[in-house]
């Protein structure tokens, strides 16, 4: 009686807690939402929270993000011979604000597998052209949605990452509603540019600490070149960590120096949280 209830829709709850046990199983989180419409709008935010690390989606999923935009916004792909047809037209649900997870090498991975599918005979230059369109054009629609993070990782291991970030940080900076519920951050730079981490990583630390004091686990790593005598660094590293109150996990990667943010940890509101430290690839000499 109650298997036949929860397939029926009449137990709703107990519908969701089973279907949340499904989180990673996307193939199964797939077949839930042919049973019913309960269970498809239940399965649907859960699919779509991280869709660009689903490995049969994780691209396709940008063509159905695009058909959101406006038709001024759409007209800006003409250029590159993409028009309204490859659009999705109908959709049922709102995607863009179910985003919960942003990996920035994933989705410039998915962008970059996507246009190839599409104008493969252009140029390097006119598909990084193309590339830095699309992926400003998700951030402004996770925005304008009212999508909000609980998981974030910048890594920048490329100069192309670099010069995503660069350009598009404006966004994250003036919507700190997408980023002020992070639970999880990733912040590295493996790229061999001092310009690059200077410029890029100084004004998203400074809004890090001022936006985001929810984060629970931590994670940044920088070559150590790129950090020699760069105090700055180290002294934001520190206030983002005296301003968090639930952080459970700060992991450090290549990094010169940790006496403050070391000191930073004795005297910040998460002493009572943090359980767990991992350093990575540090020289304690």
């Amino acid at each position: 009686m109650t298997c036949s209830k929860i397939f029926s829709g009449d137990l709703p709850e107990l519908t969701n807690e089973i279907i949340q046990y499904f989180r990673k199983d996307s193939s199964t989180l797939y077949s839930c939402i042919l049973v019913n419409r309960l269970w498809c709008r239940l399965a649907i935010p859960i699919l779509w929270e991280d869709p660009f690390s689903i490995p049969t989606q994780h691209y396709h999923c940008i063509k159905t993000y695009l058909c959101f935009l406006n038709e001024d916004d759409k007209a800006k792909f003409n250029e590159y011979g993409i028009n309204d047809n490859l659009f999705v037209s109908n959709t049922l649900f709102n995607y863009p604000s179910f985003i919960k997870y942003l990996d920035a090498s994933t989705i410039y991975n998915s962008i970059q597998n996507w246009i190839i599918t599409l104008v493969d005979k252009c140029n390097h230059k006119l598909r990084n052209k193309l590339g830095n369109l699309v992926y400003r054009s998700l951030l402004e629609l996770f925005i304008e949605n009212e999508g909000y993070l609980y998981f974030l990782n910048v890594v920048l291991s490329t100069s192309y990452l670099h010069k995503y970030f660069d350009d598009n940080l404006d966004l994250i900076l003036q919507n700190p509603n997408l980023t002020y519920n992070i639970r999880g951050l990733i912040f590295g730079n493996r790229f061999n540019s001092f310009r690059c981490v200077f410029q890029n990583t100084i004004p998203f630390l400074k809004f890090l600490y001022s936006n985001c004091n929810l984060i629970s686990t931590f994670c940044f790593e920088f070559p150590e070149k790129l950090l020699t005598n760069n105090s700055l660094i180290e002294n934001y590293l520190s206030q983002i960590i005296i301003s968090q109150h639930n952080l459970k996990e700060i992991s450090f990667g290549y990094f010169i120096n940790l006496y403050n943010p070391f000191l930073s940890l004795k005297n910040s509101n998460c002493s009572n949280t943090l359980n767990t430290i991992i350093f990575n690839n540090i020289d304690f000499n």
